[in-house]
């Protein structure tokens, strides 16, 4: 059985997020399923949580330098069966992954959790897996693979989410030896192709997670093109789903340390370039007057979005030349207006794509300081509550949901 939404015609932005699938050998066939179809395939099974709200693309929430499509052998059976959040988002099978993307295609949804926690927990290994009940050596600890056997429940909207792909109900969940005993069912969403903007003349836009938007344009001078770009600008916008200050840094390695920001502060207006020297607040300064470079600057909070713009000169001296080809930056966002700590999963680096006025999804990079592992039924949470003077009095930071650090510095009285 070949599923639907083979035939969909998307032309969306690129960068945008991505909605990557293979694309099937009979494609013509595709819009046949059917409401009621029995379905059978065998692949990697995944949670929506690790492959829709981890970022865009997603990442494994026990290591975020593995994008989930990409990599789903390298999922845990622990990540996948112990964590709450995880398994409580729902299971969907992937599709084989495509060799012209390198990433697998978003299968069939399935609407038994309680059946595929059953089978991958007596498959797993007992050991970090908590609640896994396989004692054998030959008990897999990664990669979670099944047979998929159940009927059409619904078609799925093809949205880059768990309401995209078609949902299985009745399913029994089999070993992966087991196999189908027919063609196996090729995944929908398999004909969904980027079209590609010239970004040179209008904005093109990069989901950078769920409540973050990057938009940009290259601004190429009449007498240079953009594959030379003598004397381009760039125009960014960058919209946060909250009120709170926004960053986007260059970066020639994809750490904070060293890299050069433009910060927005909605609380002061300002809009400024920034040296990152280090992790403290104090070694997050300004760049001298000299080098504030920046035209067409604004910040706003409307509507609940904080809203920065800007046009940075591509090419300065003494600082990291954004060129036409690859760019690694940086995105990050504040709890609030005040210019902190941006927590554990308000920021990531990624790549930006310039070559011929066109932008590339973000790449898999790893965070500077990656979320630790949580709990079974808890995932990391940013630091939250006003700012206090900590050599006065405790200070809270919720590491976790169900795990609290409180802690006061004690400065002697001749220092």
């Amino acid at each position: 059985t070949i599923p639907p939404l083979c035939k969909t015609e998307a032309a969306v932005t690129v960068p945008a997020a991505p909605t990557p699938a293979p694309v099937p050998d009979d494609p013509a066939a595709s819009d046949e399923l059917m409401v009621g179809d029995d379905v059978c395939i065998t692949g990697y099974v995944m949670d929506n949580y690790c492959i829709y709200t981890t970022g865009d693309p997603g990442v494994l929430l026990d290591d975020q330098s593995v994008v989930t499509l990409e990599n789903p052998e390298l999922h845990s059976f622990y990540c996948l069966l112990d964590v709450g959040v995880c398994y409580n988002s729902g299971f969907q099978v992937l599709g084989e992954k495509n060799p012209d993307t390198g990433l697998h295609c978003p299968g069939f949804e399935l609407d038994d959790t309680d059946a595929v926690l059953a089978a991958a927990r007596a498959l797993g290994k007992n050991g970090k897996c908590k609640t896994c009940t396989g004692e054998e050596d030959s008990n897999p600890e990664y990669g979670y693979r099944a047979t998929i056997k159940g009927k059409v429940k619904s078609l799925g909207d093809g949205s880059n989410s768990a309401a995209g792909p078609p949902t299985l109900t009745d399913i029994q969940v089999l070993d992966e030896e087991v196999g189908c005993d027919g063609a196996p069912t090729i995944p929908p969403l398999c004909k969904v192709e980027p079209v590609a903007k010239d970004c040179s003349q209008e904005f093109c836009d990069n989901q950078l997670s769920p409540d973050y938007l990057l938009r940009y344009q290259i601004n190429v001078p009449d007498d240079t093109t953009a594959d030379v770009c003598d004397g381009c600008t760039i125009s960014m916008e960058l919209i946060y789903d909250g009120d709170a200050w926004v960053s986007v840094a260059f970066s020639t390695d994809g750490q904070m340390i060293g890299s050069e920001a433009v910060i927005g502060l909605p609380g002061d207006n300002k809009v400024e370039k920034y040296n990152l020297g280090g992790k403290s607040d104090s070694a997050v300064s300004p760049m001298p007057d000299s080098q504030q470079t920046l035209s067409d600057t604004s910040i706003e909070v409307k509507d609940g979005q904080t809203i920065m713009k800007f046009t940075k000169i591509m090419k300065e001296a003494g600082e990291i030349e954004i060129t036409p080809g690859d760019n690694t930056l940086l995105w990050a966002h504040g709890s609030s207006d005040v210019l902190g700590y941006h927590g554990f999963t308000s920021k990531s680096p990624f790549e930006l794509n310039l070559s011929s006025g066109a932008g590339e999804e973000p790449a898999n990079e790893t965070p500077s300081n990656p979320a630790p592992t949580p709990d079974s039924d808890s995932a990391p949470v940013p630091e939250t509550g006003p700012d206090k003077d900590c050599t006065k009095e405790f200070c809270d930071n919720q590491l976790f949901s169900g795990y609290l650090l409180r802690y006061q510095i004690n400065v002697p009285d001749g220092t």
